[in-house]
């Protein structure tokens, strides 16, 4: 029955359409493309608002939302943090406790910005990470003072390490990415059970008296384990990785006062 009445509405259409004048059949079908102009150009600029709306979406969250900048190694986790100035005797808080506790706040702080900021002050493409066996030997608290420069401070991030086959070993140095970071100096890639990567218990920030986002180091005290006739021995050499980034550490040098004096 439906098909029947299908079939004899078409036909009623094509008797119409037979019946029209050749003026009234060109202003038909121009009347016809007309309207499915008039329909491309509406979904055409719906889908356009749709893609600006998105656009600016983006923006704002880029103009507005913070990212953080911190090196992924020292991203969070440490198990305590120790604040050195000058010839003053270290200040310590364990995770934790209120002290710690705060100086997340203006860690996280010193190195976040937005997407827009970042872009402008370098921060992108500013990570590196530098190693060098050969040269960067001392890894003394003195050392790293005098390489902090002149009215800088320390702030001493400490990993207490996990249990690995009976024994504790450090963090695992990764790259900024997370990927794990493998050594460029210490190729062993005969020895079992090692694949070049290195491990840390201790990383030294940087503390700028001067404001704004600039380059700043983080010395990272870093375990060569020790290699004989292709065999780990269980024995490590200590050097030191320097990594720069850029970040805005005075937050942290503003609030040093009141961070050493946070009851625990």
């Amino acid at each position: 029955m439906k098909n029947s009445e299908e079939v004899k509405t078409n036909d009623v259409e094509e008797k119409d359409e037979k019946e029209l004048t050749d003026d009234e059949l060109y202003a038909k079908i121009q009347t016809e493309k007309l309207m499915k102009r008039r329909k491309t150009k509406r979904i055409t600029t719906f889908a356009g608002l749709c893609v600006a709306m998105v656009l600016a979406i983006v923006v704002i969250i880029m103009a507005a939302v913070p990212v953080s900048f911190k090196p992924n190694c020292i991203q969070s986790g440490f198990d305590s943090v120790s604040f050195i100035a000058n010839n003053a005797s270290p200040q310590l808080y364990n995770k934790g406790e209120k002290g710690y506790n705060e100086f997340m706040k203006y860690y996280n702080k010193a190195f976040s910005q937005t997407f827009f900021s970042a872009l402008f002050s370098g921060a992108l493409n500013s990570y590196n990470l530098s190693e060098d066996y050969n040269t960067n030997k001392d890894v003394s608290l003195d050392n790293f003072k005098s390489l902090a420069g002149t009215g800088n401070y320390l702030v001493k991030l400490h990993f207490d390490g996990t249990e690995e086959d009976g024994r504790v070993v450090g963090k695992k140095l990764t790259n900024q990415d997370g990927s794990v970071y493998r050594s460029r100096y210490w190729n062993h890639n005969k020895v079992t059970g090692y694949d070049n990567s290195l491990t840390f218990n201790d990383a030294y920030v940087v503390v700028n008296k001067d404001g704004g986002f600039q380059t700043t180091k983080i010395f990272v005290v870093v375990s060569y384990p020790e290699v004989k006739s292709n065999k780990l021995t269980g024995n490590y050499e200590q050097r030191y990785v320097e990594i720069t980034v850029k970040a805005d550490t005075s937050v942290i040098y503003n609030a040093w006062e009141n961070l050493i004096r946070v009851q625990a």
